[in-house]
Formats: C-alpha cells, structure tokens, sequence
C-alpha cells in the first residue's frame, strides 16, 4: 500500500492524543540553489494522533514518522481542487449560457465557491475522522 509520510517532532501529549510538528517544504528544498533564491518556503502543520499506545510510548522532543495511505491525499485532492474547480467553470458556462454577461458568470463563478468552502468548513470535524494518520513504528 502506497503511503504519504512525513517526518516531524513531538510537540506535546495527552492521555491519548499525541500532537506532532511537522515542517512542510516546497519542492524547492531539494533544489541546490535553493539557499539563494526567496522563492522556498517551509510551513510547519501539527497532525493530531489519538492512540492511547501511542501517547504512552513516546514523550515531548521524540522524532516520529507519521504516515496515512495515499488514498486520502486524493480524496484531499478532490475536495480541496477538482470539485471546486468543477463547480466554477460549470457555472461560468451556464451563466453565460443563459444570461450572456462574461462579468456576472466571472462573479457568479466565484460566488458559488463561498457556500462550498462554507460546506466544508462545517464538515471539518467529520473529514477529520476520516483523514487521520498514523504512527510508523
């Protein structure tokens, strides 16, 4: 099974919730150059990890892999780019299919995002359920 993984740093632990730091870079930091150019750019995320196995094995400071399977990445994907990329350019057609104004179908575009990412914002407890990461051991 194909995984996404990153390595990060132990921030801090509860009874079972681990919570882990990790620092996302950007392809450039592979690059050799990359020293000398302002275009890298690094942020760092904490990924939540509830596992009461987990919290007891490891402390504050502790280097850790976490992992989850590349199948949620492309659900991520779908979610956060291709669905809202759809949405958009569905509604410029039909827009100005039926009403002929390039300015209203641009608007109209770009206004049937709000409530979509509105959607999202109020499901991000359950999407959390459901794209959660592991400890590799």
């Amino acid at each position: 099974m194909d995984r996404i993984s990153h390595e990060g740093v132990v921030e801090s632990k509860d009874a079972d919730l681990l919570r882990i730091k990790i620092s996302q870079t950007s392809a450039c930091a592979a690059c050799k150059v990359s020293k000398h150019c302002n275009a890298m750019e690094s942020k760092d995320k904490i990924v939540e990890i509830h596992d009461p196995n987990a919290a007891k094995k490891y402390k504050e400071g502790d280097d850790v892999v976490v992992y989850m399977p590349s199948s949620y990445g492309h659900k991520a994907v779908l979610w956060a780019f291709l669905v809202p990329f759809l949405l958009l350019v569905v509604t410029i057609f039909l827009l100005m299919y039926f009403v002929g104004d390039e300015g209203l179908a641009a608007l109209g575009g770009v206004a049937v995002l709000i409530p979509y990412y509105g959607l999202l914002y109020l499901l991000r407890g359950k999407m959390a359920e459901e794209f959660v990461f592991s400890i590799k051991e």
